[in-house]
């Protein structure tokens, strides 16, 4: 067994994306990746006044849903240029948001940056067999991908974030050992 250094390193950047056969799937192997790289719905800086594209996996899902989150939880949808106005809200301190279409709908922020937000809707989805993730792509950057091309996007995008986080180690450790050697004269 090879114990070295660069072993190691090359272990920590090999992940490869298994195969699944839905989108919801595939968030549920990608999240618990990506989740430390999330904002928080408090800073809707990453969110507000952008288009968002939704994805969907469904094999009869052919048209452009582009949700708008505005100023003062005005929330506008628009399918195919046809658009609804809702409201949505963000719970005190929390990770919840309330869609309100009609009815209201509770989500849980799964992953928010400048190009992916992923709501998780609360409760037992699979078991009612709806989809358990509202997943929406910043258009400027998503338009015309499927929905494997963007659980695959989000994906390398956490191996980037992986090297990153990994360069920042060497180069830390490499700083670290320069100081030393010069503060030790």
């Amino acid at each position: 067994m090879d114990f070295s250094i660069t072993n190691m390193f090359s272990q920590y950047l090999e992940n490869e994306l298994p195969e699944y056969d839905s989108l919801d799937e595939y968030l549920d192997a990608i999240l618990p990746l990506v989740g430390q790289f999330s904002e928080d719905l408090s800073e809707n800086e990453f969110y507000l006044n952008k288009r968002w594209l939704e994805f969907r996996d469904h094999p009869n899902f052919h048209e452009s849903v582009l949700h708008l989150f505005q100023d003062k939880g005005e929330y506008l949808i628009s399918t195919d240029g046809n658009v609804a106005k809702a409201r949505w809200k963000i719970l005190e301190e929390s990770n919840l948001m309330m869609l309100e279409k009609g009815a209201g709908e509770f989500y849980e922020l799964a992953f928010l940056n400048d190009e992916f937000f992923i709501l998780s809707k609360h409760g037992d989805q699979s078991r009612k067999k709806q989809r358990q993730y509202l997943v929406l792509g910043y258009e400027a950057s998503m338009g015309g991908l499927s929905w494997k091309e963007y659980a695959e996007k989000l994906f390398y995008q956490h191996q980037t974030n992986k090297q990153m986080v990994l360069l920042t180690v060497i180069g830390l450790i490499f700083l670290s050992a320069v100081l030393f050697f010069y503060l030790s004269k």
